[in-house]
């Protein structure tokens, strides 16, 4: 509603079948109210897309138990929505952990490859971070390919 001082004359028009207040303004523009209210929820609305990215890369690290990154999620609330796969292409253990909810501590133990040509997928409501370790000889190098189909909303600019 604007300030009195704003207001030149309101007119109440309860006796017709349906009845509108108006607000005349020094400005001589009219809204009703109904249709004020309409125009502010139209603005604070943000209009959204949902935005997918499809990521892959090799996996290529020492067996030696250490956790390397291979992605992560950087500036995106609400956290994306997707699926990781990952393949196995070495004879070695590999786990796959994720960080679900923006902590940067990838806490979640997805899955575990332990044959050679093996992959497993998995679909998570939330993600932030993707990592993998290796387990075997030190000295060998374990090896493989990940894949992640994220989905998350962007903010459209009108």
């Amino acid at each position: 509603m604007p300030d009195k001082d704003e207001i030149d004359l309101i007119i109440n028009l309860d006796h017709l079948p349906f009845p509108e207040r108006y607000i005349y303004s020094s400005s001589s523009s009219v809204l009703n109210e109904k249709q004020k209210s309409r125009t502010k929820r139209k603005k604070k609305q943000k209009k959204t897309r949902e935005i997918k990215d499809d990521i892959c890369g090799h996996i290529r690290q020492k067996c030696n138990g250490k956790a390397e990154e291979y992605w992560r999620s950087i500036g995106l609330d609400p956290l994306p929505s997707g699926s990781v796969t990952v393949l196995n292409s070495s004879g070695y253990e590999m786990t796959v952990r994720a960080d679900t909810n923006g902590n940067g501590n990838a806490d979640i133990v997805l899955f575990s490859l332990t044959e050679r040509d093996q992959s497993k997928s998995v679909t998570l409501d939330s993600i932030a971070k993707i990592e993998v370790t290796c387990e075997g000889d030190s000295s060998q190098i374990c090896h493989g390919m990940y894949s992640l189909l994220i989905a998350y909303p962007k903010d459209i600019c009108k």
